[in-house]
């Protein structure tokens, strides 16, 4: 499935695709929310969650770009 096939989706689609092919790669936490990163066959998408009540604030479908930043770790090598 390609990013664009997922946003054509319905919302609750896209929740299903997520939960059910979604592969977990990465947690990130900030000052007031936390962000979750899953790979779906060629593109990721970010969930927010509410860091005090573990609540779903939205998600974020991407292939690219800066919101990858925040889980690169700059101590990794670099290939």
């Amino acid at each position: 499935m390609r990013l664009y096939e997922y946003l054509a989706l319905s919302q609750e689609k896209q929740w299903e695709e997520l939960w059910d092919n979604g592969k977990h790669i990465d947690n990130y936490k900030s000052i007031d929310c936390k962000f979750v990163l899953y790979a779906i066959d060629k593109f990721f998408v970010e969930v927010e969650l509410c860091i005090t009540t573990d609540k779903i604030l939205g998600k974020s479908p991407f292939e690219h770009g800066g919101r990858m930043e925040k889980y690169i770790n700059a101590d990794d090598p670099i290939f």
